[in-house]
């Protein structure tokens, strides 16, 4: 009767253990987490980077200024406001494979 006590306490004290040892990596996860967003809201904070992304995902630009947009090799100059309004590809570069588009771009002339 008492070994069977004993091992009963033993059980549970391994059982106990188990989810302690669990609920410290989970503790450990959520802590990264926590410092992840703790960093991300400290880079939303900062005007700077706010600038940043919405040039860059949202396009947005500064009074006065004009976007540049590089084209193929032998596009022209007068081609550059026609690309700017044009954001859809031609319909040739979307049949083409990508391999055949990087091929044509270094060894086509």
């Amino acid at each position: 009767m008492l070994g069977y006590k004993i091992y009963g306490v033993s059980y549970e004290k391994y059982q106990i253990n188990k989810k302690v040892t669990t609920l410290d990596t989970v503790m450990a996860g959520l802590s990264q987490k926590t410092e992840d967003l703790k960093a991300l809201v400290g880079r939303l904070e900062d005007k700077d980077y706010i600038e940043k992304e919405a040039r860059k995902k949202l396009n947005f630009q500064k009074p006065g200024e004009q976007p540049v947009i590089i084209t193929k090799k032998g596009a022209g100059a007068n081609n550059s406001l026609a690309a700017k309004n044009n954001t859809a590809s031609s319909t040739k570069d979307k049949e083409e494979s990508n391999i055949k588009l990087w091929y044509n771009m270094f060894f086509s002339e």
